[in-house]
């Protein structure tokens, strides 16, 4: 008797046994080949997850280096540069207060007056919250080393430019809070100022 005739005596006697064995045939196979990929998957992942963690570690690396480089310069801050802010006027007189209480304070800053400067950016916060002066008192304080106060200005900034408009202020936050030794928030604020150049280049 061949052996295909004894496939089909089987076949035809017990096909419920035969197609049961033969899906059991396809369950397993599927099943290992699933579990071989998955395994492959999973390797594939790790070995990602491995260079993206050097590639994290070499960025953090870099961005510390480039920090303390900055922070090193205190005495001359000539990265703290000006920022021409958007502001949302209550009303054109506010307006014209505030810009005039801006322009003292600037010309005191410039005489190193800082006392007399905070006063003044502080007097028109009272006028008018504005990005403007918060941003000056916020340089004012990273000068004279009042690194909380510094923190405070820049961070309500930060928190305010839901936009994304002026990532230059995430990157000097970063670089204050670095120095105060918050580097979990210094980085986080260093990447958001990195995401936001980049995709403002792109545009």
């Amino acid at each position: 008797m061949h052996i295909l005739d004894l496939y089909k005596k089987l076949l035809f006697k017990h096909r419920f046994m035969m197609a049961a064995f033969g899906i059991t045939y396809i369950i397993v196979l599927g099943t290992y080949f699933y579990i071989r990929q998955r395994q492959a998957m999973i390797y594939e992942l790790k070995h990602e997850a491995r260079y993206e963690m050097r590639e994290l570690s070499e960025q953090n690396d870099k961005l510390k280096r480039i920090i303390d480089s900055l922070s090193s310069a205190r005495d001359q801050p000539r990265f703290i540069k000006s920022i021409t802010f958007s502001e949302n006027w209550d009303t054109e007189d506010k307006k014209k207060e505030v810009q005039r209480i801006l322009e003292y304070a600037k010309f005191a800053s410039s005489k190193d007056d800082v006392q007399r400067a905070t006063a003044l950016y502080q007097e028109a916060l009272t006028v008018q919250k504005t990005f403007s002066a918060k941003y000056e008192l916020g340089k004012l304080g990273y000068l004279a080393g009042d690194l909380d106060s510094c923190i405070q200005h820049w961070s309500a900034i930060v928190k305010e430019d839901t936009k994304g408009l002026y990532p230059a202020v995430r990157f000097y936050l970063a670089i204050a809070l670095h120095e105060q030794g918050q580097d979990k928030q210094s980085r986080d604020n260093l990447r958001e100022f990195i995401s936001l150049a980049e995709l403002r280049t792109k545009n």
